[in-house]
C-alpha cells in the first residue's frame, strides 16, 4: 500500500501537469485566433487632430486598411491651435513601422456608412524615409471637407424649397386655380379655346 507522502507527491505532479497543459492550450487558442500578441513589440506614435470623431482608446490602427496596431489614448492637448485640439497616442507593431513613410497621413475613418465603428487610418506616403518611434505624424486636413459638407447642406435646403414651391403650384393646378389650372379643369374654357382655334384655322384657310 503506497504511503501518504507518495500519494500526495503524485497528486501534486498531476496538478502541475494539468496547469501546464491548460496554459499551453490557452496560448495555442490565442495564437490561432489572433486574439493577442504576447511577443509582439510595439512602437509608440502620435498625431494631433481637430476632432476625435468617436475615436477611443483601443480603436484599431490600420495602414491603408491593413491592421497595424491600436490607439492607446485620446485626450485634449491643451493647445489653442484649432488643428491640434486632440492628441491621439497610438502604437503600431514594430515590423509594420517600415511600412509607414515619413510623409504618411493619419486620419479618422469609419468601417461603415453609419460611422458607428471608428479607427485610425494611415495613408502611406511616397518618401523613402520611414517614421521613427515617438514621431508625431501629419494629420489630414478635414476643414475643407467640413466646409464642403456645410455647402452641401445649403444646396439641399435650397433644393427642398424649390421642390416645395413646385408642389404648391401642382396643387393649385389640380384644384383649378390659375390659368393653367382652369384650362385643365374647366371644360367650358377648354371648349371656348378649341372653338377659337377652329375659327382661326378657317380664317387662315
Amino acid at each position: 500500500m503506497p504511503s501518504k507522502e507518495r500519494v500526495g507527491l503524485a497528486q501534486l505532479k498531476v496538478g502541475i501537469l494539468g496547469i501546464v497543459a491548460l496554459f499551453f492550450i490557452t496560448l495555442l487558442i490565442f495564437l490561432l485566433t489572433g486574439g493577442i500578441s504576447w511577443f509582439q513589440k510595439t512602437v509608440p506614435l502620435h498625431v494631433y487632430l481637430n476632432d476625435a470623431s468617436g475615436l477611443n482608446s483601443g480603436s484599431p490602427v490600420r495602414i491603408n486598411g491593413i491592421p497595424a496596431g491600436k490607439v492607446t489614448e485620446v485626450k485634449l492637448s491643451g493647445e489653442t491651435n484649432p488643428a491640434r485640439v486632440i492628441k491621439v497616442d497610438f502604437e503600431v507593431d514594430e515590423d509594420m513601422l517600415r511600412q509607414i513613410p515619413s510623409d504618411s497621413i493619419a486620419s479618422v475613418a469609419s468601417d461603415n456608412l453609419l460611422g458607428s465603428t471608428k479607427y485610425l487610418q494611415i495613408d502611406k506616403g511616397k518618401s523613402q524615409d520611414i517614421v521613427r518611434p515617438g514621431t508625431t505624424m501629419k494629420a489630414a486636413n478635414t476643414q475643407e471637407f467640413q466646409q464642403l459638407v456645410q455647402q452641401g447642406f445649403g444646396v439641399l435646403d435650397s433644393a427642398q424649397a424649390i421642390l416645395q414651391k413646385i408642389t404648391d403650384i401642382l396643387n393649385q393646378v389640380e384644384v383649378g386655380k390659375g390659368t393653367i389650372g382652369k384650362l385643365l379643369v374647366d371644360e367650358s374654357l377648354y371648349n371656348s379655346l378649341l372653338q377659337t382655334v377652329t375659327q382661326v384655322q378657317q380664317l387662315a384657310t
